[in-house]
């Protein structure tokens, strides 16, 4: 969404243009917004939603992955999954719609089935371009997508399953004027992944700023309850992170997570760092590095 709101400021600082025109490009922001025509495309073509092209209307997108991995060190030498999951966004107006993406995941440890998202969007001002978020939702922070098929990498780091991506709960996205800042504050239930509503909320907020399109960095400050049933011992996140499009084919990702947890025991510490590099050598072959 920061993507696409600071490219309409470029459009609009550019050139003079009639109301019809603003109106037309106003209306394919929202449709963008409210559909998730690839919000988190990168310059490498590489798309980090969960589906394109939703438009006005119905929309289903149907997704398939496969996986089987060796390991050398550990107990478990194998490891083999698969998923299925359908995506289903409806279009209500301009300024509504209401996505549900349901997943399907079976692997030698097991099968479950989850509703990854279920969730509202509306377009509270179109002239400040504020939007707001409920339901449950994938997190807007991590350098890692959700998604097994949105990923640059063969497997996903260590700190992936230290950040939550999934929030249940609410959050307003808000560009700070014309500037290149973007703030998410939001309130959910909780660092876990569960539906049940906490009886204390976590409390979040996301700030970004992207100077340009080969530049995003963004802070995420977040606290709250530890888990679903434990609302004495709280639990804080500060997630650094940022995006560098050095050329159109290469791209590097990088984060610093520092966490602290409170237990009967006292006050633990937590903290990681990852970096992420993409080459993209044409449209079929690639190679990356993860660290």
């Amino acid at each position: 969404v920061a993507n696409l709101q600071q490219q309409l400021r470029r459009y609009e600082a550019k050139e003079q243009r009639t109301d019809e025109q603003n109106e037309r490009i106003l209306r394919a922001q929202m449709e963008a917004i409210l559909g998730d025509i690839d919000l988190k495309q990168d310059k490498s073509g590489h798309g980090h939603g969960y589906g394109g092209g939703y438009g006005d209307g119905l929309d289903v997108t149907v997704w398939g992955w496969l996986t089987y991995l060796t390991m050398s060190n550990s107990d478990r030498n194998t490891f083999w999954a698969w998923e299925i999951e359908i995506d289903v966004t409806k279009t209500f107006t301009e300024r509504l719609a209401a996505s549900f993406d349901l997943e399907f995941v079976d692997t030698n440890s097991g099968a479950r089935t989850d509703v990854e998202q279920l969730f509202l969007s509306a377009v509270l001002s179109p002239e400040q371009r504020t939007v707001l978020t409920v339901g449950k939702f994938n997190a807007p922070f991590g350098i890692e997508p959700r998604d097994f098929w949105d990923r640059f990498t063969g497997s996903r780091s260590l700190l992936f399953d230290a950040i939550p991506h999934d929030l249940t709960g609410m959050m307003l996205t808000q560009p700070v004027g014309d500037s290149a800042f973007t703030v998410q504050p939001f309130v959910v239930n909780g660092f876990d992944h569960d539906m049940d509503v906490n009886s204390q909320p976590s409390l979040g907020i996301v700030a970004a700023w992207e100077p340009s399109e080969d530049l995003r960095l963004a802070v995420t400050n977040m606290y709250g309850p530890e888990m679903a049933d434990d609302t004495g011992d709280k639990q804080y996140m500060l997630l650094v992170e940022g995006e560098w499009y050095i050329t159109d084919a290469t791209t590097i990702w990088a984060q610093l997570l520092y966490g602290t947890t409170e237990s009967p025991t006292g006050r633990m510490n937590w903290h990681g760092a990852a970096v992420i590099v993409n080459h993209d050598f044409n449209e079929r072959w690639r190679v990356f590095f993860r660290w």
